[in-house]
């Protein structure tokens, strides 16, 4: 044998072991290969780079399902088979599909829903590609959406808020849940005469002018903070 012809055996077979796995992915009908690879980032980079296994093939089906189960699919299998050495097909049985619908807040002004809308909406939202049209609808979801909602009356002084699903309804032929929210804002809270105490008695009269101006202000988040900001400064400036 030529030494041209070891050598060009010697680069086949570098390539052979160099080369990636291919991992192909079969039964999906409302998105594309290229969409969940795109959902998935580069969360198979360790099969690809690898020869295929069954424990590979395994940890890929594994990663597809959970992709698809995050993406509103909550009922999906996924199942794995080596067809030879760089190559790995799975074989997806993708169930009901659940996206989000129409969002609608109750009890707020207008401007108020819209960025209401949107808060809830952010986890169904969170890290998908702009190029995927509709978000997923996913249980978890619920609780955090409403928390976000929650979160930002209390930031606007609304301490005692409360908001909680009123209904929700599921279009059977697009799979869209709508989800209505009832918001029960209450009374805006007003920052009281603040009870001022001091173990050595010290900067008393000095606090209480500094938190003067805040006195009857609504209890925002910024006007707390920053109540708590002059204190602070109203020390540090003094030494303390």
């Amino acid at each position: 044998m030529s030494l041209r012809t070891i050598s060009a055996a010697l680069i086949l077979t570098t390539l052979i072991t160099l080369g990636e796995t291919r991992v192909v992915i079969e039964g999906l009908s409302r998105k594309s290969e290229n969409d969940v690879l795109q959902l998935m980032g580069g969360r198979l980079e360790h099969v690809r780079n690898n020869d295929a296994s069954l424990s590979r093939a395994d940890d890929a089906a594994f990663l597809v399902s959970q992709t698809l189960r995050k993406d509103g699919y909550s009922d999906v299998s996924v199942s794995a088979k080596v067809v030879s050495r760089n190559e790995i097909r799975l074989s997806v049985r993708e169930g009901t599909r659940l996206s989000l619908g129409s969002v609608t807040v109750n009890g707020v002004s207008k401007d108020e829903t819209r960025k209401f809308v949107k808060l809830y909406s952010r986890p169904a939202e969170k890290d998908r590609p702009l190029v995927l049209p509709d978000s997923p609808f996913r249980e978890k979801d619920i609780a955090i959406g409403l928390s976000y909602i929650r979160q930002e009356l209390n930031a606007n002084g609304y301490w005692a808020a409360e908001a909680e699903i009123a209904g929700r309804s599921i279009d059977e032929a697009t799979g869209k849940v709508n989800v209505i929210i009832d918001v029960q804002q209450g009374t805006r809270s007003i920052i009281a005469q603040a009870r001022i105490t001091s173990s050595d008695k010290r900067g008393l009269v000095r606090v209480k002018l500094t938190v003067e101006p805040y006195i009857g202000k609504f209890a925002t988040t910024g006007n707390l903070n920053a109540m708590r900001l002059a204190v602070e400064e109203a020390f540090t400036s003094r030494g303390y």
